[in-house]
């Protein structure tokens, strides 16, 4: 995937940045392992990142456009914050929003999506139902077109 590829060599500064972070020892920030796509989207995991860093890499992200129409933030429940409440989850909303493209859609209480283009992201990213709905809406009109064929045939 082209996306892939380009976000992991954009955030290769990021990856940088990372190594001087106290728990980089133990928890190291590798675009390698934190980038990957799944579902058809980009999905850039900050765990690992202070909010400096992970404000570093939503800036980077968005910069360039995604062809898949979206790109998905994992930025964790902030039960590492110190009681500071979700920081990365503040972080990834705040540069956002101040970016002023695109729209927002939380995928949980832990990831968030950046759409730009709904015809282009994945119905599960821009909150579609994809195949399954057109399947229940066609057998939703086939029920009703049998009662109705009954209701008519009926002596």
């Amino acid at each position: 995937m082209a996306d892939l590829r380009r976000y992991r060599t954009l955030l290769a500064g990021v990856e940088r940045r990372a190594r001087d972070l106290p728990w980089a020892d133990q928890r190291p920030w590798k675009a390698k392992t934190h980038v990957e796509e799944a579902g058809g989207v980009v999905v850039v995991d900050l765990h690992d990142l202070n909010a400096g860093a992970a404000r570093d890499a939503v800036r980077a992200v968005l910069a360039e456009e995604p062809d898949a129409g979206a790109v998905v933030f994992v930025h964790g429940r902030g039960r590492h914050s110190d009681g500071r409440g979700p920081v990365l989850h503040h972080v990834v909303g705040q540069e956002l929003r101040k970016s002023g493209t695109g729209r927002i859609r939380a995928l949980g209480p832990a990831r968030v999506a950046w759409i730009t283009d709904d015809r282009r992201a994945p119905g599960h990213v821009v909150g579609e139902w994809g195949c399954l709905w057109r399947l229940v809406f066609a057998l939703l009109l086939l029920a009703m077109a049998v009662g109705l064929w009954a209701a008519i045939t009926r002596p």
